[in-house]
């Protein structure tokens, strides 16, 4: 398979369907994850601007993206720049819930040809606020059983029951996104953090 077409994810603690204790990363196609082509496209348009970028410094920049579901940030780099100093930096920006040892998070990764500097790596962050959203505990035709993972975050929602997938619209699924993700509020605290 095309390695242009491959995206690593992770799933922080309370931020999937998987068991809290349970840390791995996975690899599949990113090309049906509506975020990743939002990003890509940014990037390849050079789309992500100026009044977005809060880091730049050599062969690194971090930028944040709030024009999807939930707002989330970008890390850019050449191929052979380590993003671990930057990310650590994010890590200890994002907000900590009671009781948790690990900031609620989402993460994708990938590699894109950008034409003036050759292969660059992409890691997006995606903060977190709840484990799962008011759907999911909710009674009767109210309930849906989902329990967004970075794919979900990132647009491409699994949905365990078939009902669920009959009845649920773009706006609603938009609307779980989003109350997954941090708030306005929130995310303008991280971002002020990282300035």
């Amino acid at each position: 398979e095309n390695s242009e077409e491959m995206v690593v994810f992770y799933n922080g603690p309370k931020c999937g369907a998987s068991a809290p204790d349970h840390l791995h990363f996975q690899m599949g196609n990113g090309t049906a994850l509506p975020l990743v082509n939002l990003i890509k496209e940014k990037i390849d348009n050079e789309q992500l601007k100026t009044k977005d970028l809060l880091v730049d410094e050599e062969k690194i920049a971090l930028y944040q993206v709030t024009d999807s579901c939930a707002p989330c940030l970008v890390m850019i780099s050449a191929m052979e720049h380590s993003q671990n100093q930057l990310f650590q930096k994010i890590y200890a920006a994002l907000p900590l819930q009671e009781g948790e040892a690990e900031p609620g998070m989402n993460l994708l990764g990938w590699t894109q040809r950008y034409t003036p500097y050759g292969d660059i790596h992409v890691t997006v962050v995606i903060p977190r606020a709840k484990h799962r959203p008011d759907c999911y505990f909710a009674e009767g035709e109210a309930q849906a059983m989902v329990s967004p993972g970075a794919l979900d975050m990132a647009g491409l929602v699994i949905l365990p029951r078939e009902e669920d997938f009959k009845k649920l619209k773009t706006a609603q699924v938009q609307d779980i996104i989003a109350e997954c993700g941090v708030s306005t509020e929130t995310f303008a605290q991280i971002v002020e953090k990282l300035k």
